[in-house]
């Protein structure tokens, strides 16, 4: 029954039933399973969802400083690690 594939990959019952009724109730089976084939499973997606968006925040709680100050000194660090790299290579050339 299509309910109860709606109702494996989180749909409410009668998600996919079509608004028209058609004669054929086989064809209807047929278009619901392949629309529910087709789809997502709507718990998994959330599951990613949220473990995706936690590890982003993480990474970014990580990364970027948490003041002005720390924001200063990681552009200055950059700065100072790009000059040094342009001064190594120059010596390199040389």
């Amino acid at each position: 029954m299509p309910v109860e594939c709606e109702r494996l990959q989180g749909f409410p019952d009668d998600w996919t039933l079509p608004d028209t009724e058609l004669d054929d109730v086989e064809k209807i089976d047929t278009l619901r399973y392949t629309a529910i084939g087709n789809a997502v499973t709507v718990p998994v997606a959330e599951w990613l969802a949220k473990r995706i968006k936690g590890y982003l925040v993480k990474s970014r709680d990580s990364v970027l400083p948490k003041t002005q100050a720390e924001a200063c000194e990681h552009v200055v660090a950059e700065a100072l690690l790009q000059e040094s790299g342009q001064r190594a290579a120059a010596i390199h050339q040389d």
